[in-house]
């Protein structure tokens, strides 16, 4: 027992002193692409107009999608913070308008919000936008760019705007 814990603490040294950054030895401060997430529970569509609050940042449809944690939570109803490996994905799309329809044409960016003690400075989630195709970050201030606006909300719970009872019938 005690050569495991010299060993550990010898490669931790090492590790802390060879100046590689977490991320280069598989630990990230990022949340990751949500890869799949169009098979976990569908929650949602929208269309923000000209006109919505929301319409400079995520302009036209988008879906939502939870994975299994934070939908077994929202659904309860629960006024407790979300559990930890909740995560809550918005596909934003591009589209077409013309004769009578909206048609969408391809992913132009997936948000994610994930609950992870990680992200302590943020409440404990973190979040993250990719640019599609290329998966490319574009969150460089998440206190500004995103936490700031889920907290200030009163309409919130735990950063989250939706309520069961708002979409139960659309989902069930």
């Amino acid at each position: 027992m005690k050569k495991i814990v010299a060993i550990l603490i010898g490669l931790s040294f090492i590790f802390l002193s060879s100046g590689l950054s977490s991320a280069e030895v598989g630990f990230s401060d990022k949340v990751p692409f949500p890869e799949g997430y169009r098979n976990w529970h569908y929650l949602k569509s929208m269309v923000i107009q000209e006109g919505h609050p929301l319409y400079s940042i995520v302009p036209g449809l988008h879906h939502i999608y939870l994975n299994e944690i934070a939908y077994k939570h929202f659904r309860s109803g629960s006024k407790r913070e979300y559990p930890q490996g909740s995560i809550m994905v918005f596909e934003l799309f591009d589209v077409e308008t013309g004769k009578n329809s909206i048609t969408t044409t391809k992913t132009k960016a997936v948000l994610v919000k994930q609950r992870d003690p990680r992200f302590a400075q943020t409440g404990g989630w973190g979040w993250e936008l990719f640019v599609m195709p290329t998966k490319e970050r574009a969150v460089m201030d998440v206190d500004r760019q995103c936490a700031n606006c889920h907290f200030r909300s009163e309409e919130t719970h735990d950063t989250v705007w939706q309520k069961w009872e708002a979409v139960k019938e659309i989902v069930e």
